[in-house]
């Protein structure tokens, strides 16, 4: 199957979660279910815009009796009548009849009066009610994946909660012989089994939540169990990588055709992805990865996003900075680090080199006839 092939599967299967209400405090991260609007304005009513006196423009130049001083977070003082001012805090209400604000420089006192100089226009140093937002007003769209810098303003606005959609629940399962979990005393044949927490770390990153993550020997009976595991723990998303030998071929698909799975994607015309398939159950979308790490990790980008319903965004062009190594008559999806508009392949660009996907922040889709310089399709990522 083509990458746009599997980019429109990926979007016909995506998981559609449901929503959830979150405290604000938590919701950083999250997709928003829906519009999001003022409960408030901003400010509530007329306040100050400046420590001074609150008057009436038309009593200035003048002497003016002093009542009760307003401060922020407090109920308005009485209204004021003809010849009367308020002092006032930056932030504090206005009372009822003040329509200006004079600065504390342009004022005195006189014989126990406050006594304003000048002659002052309506407004000035006035923040008016809803002036930053009014009531009713779209802050936020829906999907719309909330930042960090938004939660203030989304307090500030009256939500304590948010509808969110709740996070797709997958699963992953590591089929292999030989290898070992993070922190073992490796001997020199063996190695770590890094595909299980690479992996939950792009799919949090893809908004998701791991609820499942176990890794069983290359036995079909083992497969099925983990996969009947997998379905009973309700997930949108199960994860398979591994399991493919000379000695025992696609142990993964034996398991998957045993519990009656259907066929969606059966490869992908994309290097070092060519072994990534797709099934589907009633209860779960089951995406098979490469056991390869880096393989993996291309893969889930590829795919597995799309799954989750945040595709990579194929939308830029750039130059290549330099020739790859290429399989014939297919496309490559190639690590790179974009610098300076230019894409840089890294040095060692075979599936094994696991370390580059520390370096990498692009994914670039290579053709076999692309020279260096050629402006290729690539998209960030995470």
């Amino acid at each position: 199957m083509t990458l746009s092939r599997l980019v429109e599967e990926c979007d016909r299967l995506r998981a559609t979660p449901a929503a959830e209400m979150v405290d604000v405090a938590d919701a950083v991260g999250r997709t928003l279910a829906a519009d999001l609007r003022a409960l408030v304005a901003i400010p509530a009513l007329d306040v100050a815009a400046t420590d001074g006196i609150a008057v009436r423009a038309a009593d200035t130049p003048g002497l003016l009796s002093a009542m009760a001083d307003s401060v922020p977070g407090h109920e308005p003082p009485r209204p004021i009548d003809e010849g009367q001012a308020v002092r006032v805090a930056a932030g504090s209400p206005l009372p009822r009849g003040a329509d200006t604000v004079v600065p504390l420089a342009e004022a005195g006192t006189l014989s126990g009066m406050i006594e304003i100089r000048g002659d002052h226009d309506p407004g000035e140093h006035v923040r008016r009610s809803g002036e930053v937002i009014m009531e009713g007003v779209l802050m936020l769209h829906a999907g719309m994946v909330v930042p960090a810098t938004a939660v203030a303003a989304m307090a500030a606005v009256g939500h304590a909660r948010i509808p969110v959609l709740a996070r797709p629940r997958v699963a992953v399962v590591s089929v292999g012989d030989g290898m070992l979990p993070l922190g073992s005393r490796l001997r020199p044949w063996q190695r770590i089994d890094a595909n299980p927490v690479g992996l939950a770390a792009q799919i949090v990153a893809a908004g998701a939540m791991v609820a499942r993550s176990v890794s069983v020997e290359n036995r079909q009976d083992a497969v099925v169990s983990a996969i009947e595991a997998a379905l009973a723990s309700a997930v949108d998303l199960i994860v398979m990588v591994g399991g493919d030998t000379p000695a025992v071929p696609r142990p993964v698909d034996r398991a998957l055709t045993h519990l009656g799975m259907e066929s969606i994607v059966d490869g992908l015309l994309v290097d070092p992805c060519e072994s990534l398939r797709i099934r589907t159950h009633a209860d779960a979308t089951v995406l098979v990865l490469p056991g390869d790490p880096v393989a993996a990790a291309v893969g889930w980008q590829l795919a597995g996003r799309g799954l989750l319903g945040h595709p990579l965004n194929w939308e830029y062009r750039a130059p290549l900075g330099a020739s790859v190594a290429r399989t014939a008559g297919t496309p490559s999806a190639v690590r790179c680090i974009m610098r300076a508009g230019v894409l840089h392949p890294l040095a060692a660009e075979t599936a094994h080199a696991v370390t580059n996907l520390a370096l990498a922040n692009a994914l670039a889709l290579v053709h076999p006839e692309d020279p260096p310089g050629a402006s290729v399709p690539w998209s960030p990522l995470d």
